[in-house]
């Protein structure tokens, strides 16, 4: 499995796979602490599905915090120069299409393509911008357990 740069293909797949489970669970940690029950979480209809979880209404402080966060992350990588890339995303419509690729692979719409065997030609969205926007949001959800209010 490559990434969608046709980069290294040794990580991806094993390095996708924790993301995308990373995700999963401080999403689910993120709903859990605006009020939805763990019953609905663990339901059906969320499974191990990091995009249902991202779209939900209920996310919508969470795509705000991760879209100034993507903000940030996309101005260090610009200012570094060491991308070439002369046509910058949006964060969010970046972040959108990750989630939504992500989960795909992670779902059994691909079959578990990051935890399985995965077709020779497969691509994967590269896990470094994700890393880069949800280490802090985990960050502040991890502080938040300490008050008793839920101001991210």
């Amino acid at each position: 499995m490559a990434d969608v740069k046709g980069g290294k293909t040794s990580l991806v797949a094993p390095i996708g796979n924790l993301v995308a489970h990373g995700l999963e669970v401080l999403m689910k940690h993120w709903l859990l602490r605006k009020g939805v029950p763990v019953e609905v979480l663990s339901s059906w209809r969320y499974g191990h599905q990091p995009e249902m979880l991202w779209t939900d209404p209920q996310s919508e402080d969470l795509r705000e915090a991760a879209e100034q966060e993507g903000a940030r992350a996309l101005a260090a990588a610009k200012e570094s120069g060491r991308f070439v890339d002369e046509d910058w995303p949006q964060p969010i419509a970046l972040l959108n299409e990750h989630i939504g690729e992500l989960s795909k692979l992670h779902t059994s719409e691909s079959n578990y393509a990051l935890r399985y065997a995965a077709a020779p030609d497969a691509t994967a969205p590269v896990p470094l911008f994700l890393l880069d926007v949800f280490q802090p949001l985990k960050d502040r959800l991890a502080r938040s357990y300490s008050r008793q209010d839920f101001d991210i």
